[in-house]
């Protein structure tokens, strides 16, 4: 089956057949007037693989000196015409994201994926990492750097990123520190809490997903007068993070160096997961995400304070990356506000960048019901610049 034939002019082709497992063979004609064909599979987003893709999966050993073992996935289709590395978020793991590995190998990319260390099986019991710890995020950035190395030895092709919540964050984070070895990226739900570099003046496109868009908004973040209100990383992350840290004599670092480890007694202390809440609608995807059992229940604070310390870095350090980047985010995403993406979309280097914001889409774009609409975009940018 060919995943991409060319549409004539602005046409839409509408097509209902019913394959297996009761899913539905979409095909609709994209504003790049490319028509995709896909199964829908409404309502789930792990177990689908492309009808030519080969999958394997296998752990390297992290660069950490800790012997830590990463654990790795790709799905590989013939002739492909470019690669893509896909980074998962915050307390969930790679095989969320089935169905847009999918989608991705049906446009023409292979996909290489991995699971963070201390995420699904990166972490206890498949190795001795506490699940749901992050010790120092530069391990984070550095094992993403062995999966990019990964795919440059094995594959011919331009190499893309794209990352979702802490993976999109992971995934600016990396932009910054090794811009040089990836082509362009797509993220989705992360963002700074501050842009370093001014005031905001490139304000996003904002779209419903039913194709209509709109030239200005004014959303509950921002003002009429278009300046950037401060989002503390409390509201990004849903606890008083400094608040915690303070009880152990903890300050996030002001110079906005590169994260260092974290202090032992923030490593030993979990606090409950409650993003189940303002992550994504479709409520057959919710649940899924809750009754995963390489998800985690619980959140270190040590990786929240790593996440943090991140956040700066990037924040300071983001006219390092200049390439292509295609930035989205929901408007009525419960867990990342808004603003954190326009804070990167203007301090960003990038002169070839774009800021989609998705109308009535919560944190999980791409497990929404409108879903392969931003899948599109997410491909259609990819093709533009392959």
């Amino acid at each position: 089956m060919s995943s991409l034939k060319k549409a004539s002019g602005a046409a839409v082709l509408s097509l209902a057949v019913i394959f297996g497992s009761g899913t539905i063979a979409a095909a609709e004609a994209n504003p790049d007037g490319v028509v995709r064909t896909y199964n829908t599979y409404p309502g789930r987003i792990t177990g689908m693989v492309a009808p030519d893709a080969q999958v394997t999966d296998g752990t390297f050993t992290s660069t950490d000196g800790k012997g830590t073992q990463i654990y790795w996935k790709k799905n590989i289709i013939p002739n492909a015409k470019g690669n893509i590395a896909l980074i998962h978020g915050l307390a969930e793991n790679q095989q969320r994201y089935d169905y847009i590995a999918y989608r991705l190998n049906l446009a023409g990319y292979n996909v290489y994926r991995l699971d963070h260390r201390g995420h699904g099986r990166s972490a206890e019991p498949y190795n001795n990492v506490h699940k749901g710890l992050i010790d120092n995020f530069n391990y984070v950035i550095d094992d993403m750097k062995q999966l990019v190395d990964m795919i440059h030895h094995e594959q011919s092709g331009k190499v893309y990123m794209m990352g979702h919540s802490m993976g999109a964050m992971a995934t600016q984070m990396y932009s910054v520190v090794y811009p040089d070895t990836i082509d362009a990226t797509v993220t989705n739900g992360g963002g700074v809490p501050v842009n370093n570099y001014g005031e905001n003046t490139l304000m996003p496109e904002y779209k419903h997903a039913d194709g209509q868009s709109y030239p200005f908004f004014v959303g509950p973040y921002l003002p009429n007068d278009g300046k950037r209100p401060f989002e503390p990383l409390d509201a990004m992350l849903g606890y008083n993070v400094q608040g915690v840290l303070d009880q152990f004599g903890v300050k996030l670092p002001p110079d906005a160096g590169k994260p260092i480890e974290s202090p032992e007694p923030l490593k030993n202390v979990d606090v409950p997961n409650s993003f189940k809440l303002g992550v994504v609608s479709d409520p057959d995807v919710r649940d899924q995400l809750s009754n995963d059992p390489l998800n985690s229940k619980t959140l270190n604070v040590s990786t929240l304070y790593q996440i943090a310390s991140a956040l700066l870095y990037t924040g300071a350090h983001a006219k390092n990356y200049t390439k292509p980047t295609l930035i989205m985010h929901g408007d009525t995403d419960g867990l990342v506000p808004y603003p954190l993406d326009i804070n990167w979309y203007n301090a960003v280097g990038s002169t070839d960048k774009h800021m989609v914001l998705w109308k009535g889409s919560m944190h999980e774009t791409m497990n929404e019901p409108s879903r392969d609409e931003v899948i599109d975009r997410a491909i259609g940018f990819i093709d533009s610049h392959n």
